[in-house]
């Protein structure tokens, strides 16, 4: 709920918050994914705040911006469900340019080609490519793990 608050400077906390467990490795993406998921599906909050908040902790350190993306991939199945959508698909696009990393169109998705087709093009046509936010991504989570 922190996530989506009207107060910009308690989503601000959220985000460092955020931030903070994923860098620390207390953080699980898909479960994340999963929550937020129900609550948009069933629309208990709108996206708008919480793509704020996503992308304020994304932009907190590499390891966090890559589980934020983790986090909004598994997510976007659920837009045809949700009202307003296409900020999530937005920050996608930004998130898979970032770390050069192609996202597959979900299925589910289709039918909204039409009101989301700008952003849903741009999110299809980011081509793989090694960039220096991934590899310090990478590089965080192996320091987590030990093996740097």
């Amino acid at each position: 709920w922190a996530s989506v608050v009207y107060a910009p400077e308690r989503r601000a906390l959220t985000a460092e918050t955020i931030a903070s467990l994923i860098d620390r490795g207390n953080w699980d993406a898909h479960l994340f994914a999963s929550e937020l998921g129900y609550l948009l599906e069933h629309g208990w909050f709108g996206a708008n705040r919480l793509v704020q908040t996503l992308n304020d902790a994304a932009s907190l350190s590499p390891l966090a911006g890559w589980s934020v993306f983790q986090t909004v991939r598994q997510i976007l199945p659920l837009l045809p469900q949700m009202k307003q959508g296409a900020p999530l698909v937005k920050l996608a696009v930004e998130l898979a340019e970032l770390y050069g990393t192609p996202v597959e169109i979900p299925a589910e998705l289709e039918p909204k080609m039409k009101v989301m087709a700008k952003a849903l093009r741009a999110l299809a046509a980011v081509p793989a490519r090694e960039t220096e936010e991934a590899l310090a991504a990478r590089e965080a989570a192996l320091a987590l793990l030990g093996e740097s």
